[in-house]
């Protein structure tokens, strides 16, 4: 992606503008350093590259459909769960449910960045 700057070039007349964090606009310089861009030129050639990739998905269908399954899942273990468990609290119950919905997008954005299914 690394590009000699383009910073003042004629044919790029329409500016674009948008605010971020703090946290945000470290982790936007710091892209930028690695690939030896300034920061226009990064989100310029970030902003084109998302436009030229593969359009999200608007299966909308399908996805209702896997997440009605995991729904489904998720909904008979923790009907088993104190079945298996018949000393389990219900309290204990409700901290494991808790610890699930807390960290689930977290663990779901690790693991498709580890494979090939988050790119």
């Amino acid at each position: 992606m690394k590009t000699v700057s383009t910073t003042y070039d004629k044919r790029r007349r329409e500016p674009i503008a948008t605010r971020l964090s703090a946290t945000e606009m470290t982790a936007v310089d710091a892209a930028a350093k690695a690939a030896g861009l300034n920061r226009s030129d990064w989100l310029r050639q970030a902003a084109l590259a998302w436009l030229s990739g593969p359009a999200p998905s608007t299966d909308t269908a399908g996805m209702t459909v896997v997440l009605g399954e995991v729904l489904a899942l998720r909904m008979i273990v923790l009907n088993l769960l104190p079945v298996a468990h018949a000393g389990l609290p219900h309290a204990q119950v409700l901290q494991i449910m808790s610890f699930a919905d807390t960290s689930k997008q977290k663990e779901a954005v690790a693991m498709l960045s580890r494979s090939d299914c988050g790119q």
